[in-house]
């Protein structure tokens, strides 16, 4: 039953509420260390934490469409301008051009290969 709300936790609550996975685990330890009827209590925080919490399905949703464009383009090369330059060679040929080390940046160019997306 435990290990059911580990993955709800995760992929039914998600980022909707980033505590609950940590809280299914820490519910689960409860079980394997102090046991039934005590760990009783913290069974049934559990569940009605996790029964209250808003759901997202963001993090599925993002996963399988990941997936289904790494199955769609198995080959794909990594972009030019995202892969790292460490000679002056590769500068020179657009390796790492435009791109910033920083949360949120979003590049122009994007981040897939373009030629084999475009349809």
């Amino acid at each position: 039953m435990l290990g059911e709300w580990w993955f709800f936790a995760s992929e039914d609550i998600g980022l909707a509420g980033n505590g609950a996975l940590s809280l299914a685990i820490a519910t689960f330890e409860a079980v394997e260390r102090v046991g039934l009827p005590e760990a009783k209590y913290n069974l049934f925080h559990c569940a009605i934490a996790l029964a209250r919490s808003q759901k997202s399905r963001e993090i599925t949703d993002l996963m399988h469409g990941a997936f289904e464009l790494a199955r769609k383009y198995p080959n794909s090369p990594v972009p030019l301008h995202l892969r790292n330059a460490p000679t002056k060679l590769m500068k020179d040929l657009g390796y790492n051009k435009g791109y910033k080390w920083q949360a949120g940046f979003k590049h122009n160019k994007g981040f897939f290969y373009q030629r084999k997306l475009r349809m």
